[in-house]
């Protein structure tokens, strides 16, 4: 478990309406959902398989997801067929890269990667952290309905957290320049811990901003089926110093 306490979080089914009106997209049926999502996790090379379960799972996700967003605004995302590819995959390519068993999701929005990687990641326990607090409220909504026991849900900036909880590794949708990703997350990280920033393509200039506090470690291309546009992984860790 983190280190610390932990703070107040979202409770599950908060949200105080369900979506009345008809979902304005197309949705694929679950038949259809499911076959799609077994070719892209084979296409990754990296992912297994997934099961029935996690497939329903994720499934009720993307649902959820267009059933709340006229409510919400969860996603700019129109089409679910390309929230397959832009939330899903996005998110799920990932997973490999994870270490330890505490995991923070910076910025959460709507849930991903968050809840993507723990359906992946059922043995890990996975903190959302947003401060919008109807998006945590759907995501601990959607959690439940997804059947989660791995997910705590914290509506909290990022900033106020440093030095109540510490995670063995930190996941973020890049939302800001590398430098401020990593004044953000760092506090976040135990002295082992892994920062995990995904980007498009990075540029050199940015990476020579960075803060002597970071020590970049990997720059990984990802690899998102049905995705033309660059995705990259970039992997940091706290700078160690050594003591004399």
């Amino acid at each position: 478990m983190p280190e610390g306490k932990r703070p107040r979080t979202a409770k599950r089914g908060s949200l105080k309406h369900s979506p009345q009106a008809k979902i304005a997209v197309r949705l694929p049926d679950y038949a259809e959902f499911a076959a799609l999502l077994r070719s892209y996790f084979a296409a990754t090379g990296t992912l297994p398989e997934p099961d029935e379960g996690k497939l329903t799972q994720l499934y009720t996700l993307l649902t959820q997801l267009y059933e709340w967003n006229h409510l919400i605004n969860l996603t700019a995302i129109k089409d679910p067929y390309e929230a397959i590819t832009l939330h899903l995959m996005d998110s799920a390519v990932i997973s490999p890269l994870l270490q330890g068993q505490e995991i923070a999701d910076v910025g959460t929005g709507a849930g991903f990667p968050g809840l993507v990687l723990a359906v992946l990641n059922p043995s890990r326990h996975f903190t959302l952290i947003d401060a919008v607090a109807k998006k945590i409220s759907f995501v601990m909504t959607v959690a439940g309905a997804m059947g989660l026991g791995n997910v705590t849900a914290l509506c909290r900036r990022c900033e106020d957290l440093a030095g109540t909880q510490l995670f063995d590794c930190v996941v973020c949708r890049a939302f800001a320049p590398l430098g401020r990703l990593a004044e953000l997350c760092l506090p976040l990280v135990t002295k082992q811990g892994l920062v995990i920033a995904m980007k498009g393509r990075i540029e050199q200039s940015e990476l020579c901003e960075a803060p002597k506090s970071v020590k970049i470690e990997r720059i990984i291309e990802l690899q998102v089926p049905g995705l033309k546009a660059a995705r990259q992984a970039v992997l940091f860790r706290p700078e160690r110093h050594e003591e004399n």
